[in-house]
C-alpha cells in the first residue's frame, strides 16, 4: 500500500473507524447520564487494557513514549473532553472544535521537530479558526466557553499525542520492527487509566462513584464497550491513512447526534459547523502527504 493507493481492506478499515468515531460523541453522551465523566473515562481505558495487555507484547518503545502517550490521550484529551461534555457543550459541537487538533499537530511537530508548517496547512488554518470564532460567539445550551476551552485543551493533547506515535513509529522502524499501533494503544492505558481513576477519587469523591456505579443498570456497559472499541481504533486509522475519511466522521458525527440527541442547533453554529469541514478539504485537496488525524 502506498498513500496515494489504499487497498480494499484498508478503505474498509476506514471506513469502520469513520462508524466508531462518528458515533462515539453520541454514545459519550449516553454514559455521562449515568456516570461521571472521569470514573467513565477512566473505565473506558480498563477496557482497553483488560484483557489486551495479557495477549499483546509490549512494543519496543520506551516507557517513556507510553507514559507520555497514555497521560495525553487518557488524563488529557478524554479526561477533558468528558468533562466538558458534561453540560457544557453538545456533542456534536465538540466533535466539530476537537478536529482543531489537526492544525495543534502541525504545530506541536514544528515544535518537536523544527518542522516548518507548509503553505497548504496554514491556508486550511484560516477557514477553521474562522468557525470557531463564529461558534465562540455564543453562550447557551448547546455551548459554553468552558466547554470550548476544555475541548481546545483535550484538543491539544490529542496533537501531543499524535506527534509521540509519530516519533515512536520512527524509533520502532529504525529498531527494524514496525511499531504495533493496537499493542501502542493498550500498554499506554497502563498510564492512562491510574491518572483517571485519581482524578475521579479527588475531583468526583467516593460517594459519587459509590452512588453512579450502585444505581447504574447494565445498559451503561455496551456504552463504555463502545467506547473502548472507538479507542483502539485510531491506531487502525494510522494504518489506514484515514485523513482522506476526516470531513465523513464530522457529517456523520453530527448526523449521528441530529438522530439521537434532539437538540436544536442555532443559525451561528449552523454556519461556524462547517468552517473546520472546509479547513479540513482546503488542507487535502492542496496536501502533499502530512497531516496525522
Amino acid at each position: 500500500m502506498t498513500p496515494s493507493h489504499l487497498s480494499g481492506r484498508d478503505t474498509a478499515l476506514a471506513l469502520l473507524v469513520v462508524f466508531f468515531w462518528g458515533s462515539n460523541f453520541v454514545v459519550v453522551r449516553w454514559g455521562l447520564g449515568t456516570l461521571p465523566p472521569l470514573l467513565m473515562a477512566a473505565i473506558r481505558f480498563a477496557l482497553v487494557l483488560f484483557p489486551a495487555v495479557f495477549f499483546l507484547k509490549k512494543p519496543d518503545v520506551s516507557w517513556n513514549s507510553l507514559a507520555l502517550y497514555g497521560l495525553s490521550v487518557g488524563t488529557g484529551q478524554f479526561g477533558l473532553l468528558y468533562i466538558a461534555m458534561n453540560g457544557f457543550i453538545s456533542p456534536g459541537l465538540a466533535s466539530v472544535v476537537m478536529q482543531m487538533q489537526v492544525f495543534l499537530t502541525i504545530a506541536v511537530a514544528a515544535f518537536r521537530t523544527g518542522e516548518k508548517p507548509h503553505v497548504h496547512q496554514l491556508l486550511g488554518l484560516l477557514p477553521a479558526i474562522a468557525g470557531l470564532a463564529v461558534i465562540l460567539t455564543h453562550n447557551g445550551e448547546d455551548i459554553t466557553s468552558v466547554g470550548v476551552v476544555l475541548v481546545l485543551l483535550g484538543a491539544t493533547c490529542w496533537a501531543t499525542s499524535n506527534q509521540t506515535t509519530r516519533e515512536a513509529a520512527r524509533v520502532a522502524a529504525a529498531r527494524g520492527a514496525p511499531l504495533n499501533p493496537l499493542a501502542y494503544v493498550v500498554w499506554a492505558s497502563l498510564f492512562a487509566m491510574p491518572g483517571l481513576f485519581i482524578a475521579s477519587l479527588v475531583l468526583e469523591g467516593p460517594a459519587r462513584i459509590v452512588q453512579a456505579v450502585s444505581s447504574s443498570s447494565w445498559t451503561i456497559w455496551p456504552t463504555l464497550v463502545w467506547q473502548s472499541a472507538a479507542n483502539a481504533t485510531p491506531p487502525v486509522a494510522e494504518v489506514s491513512n484515514t485523513r482522506r475519511f476526516s470531513m465523513l466522521f464530522l457529517l456523520l458525527g453530527n448526523l449521528w447526534v441530529r438522530l439521537n440527541c434532539d437538540h436544536q442547533v442555532w443559525w451561528k453554529s449552523s454556519v461556524g459547523c462547517p468552517m473546520p469541514m472546509i479547513a479540513r478539504l482546503v488542507t487535502f485537496l492542496t496536501s502533499v502527504g502530512f497531516v496525522t488525524s
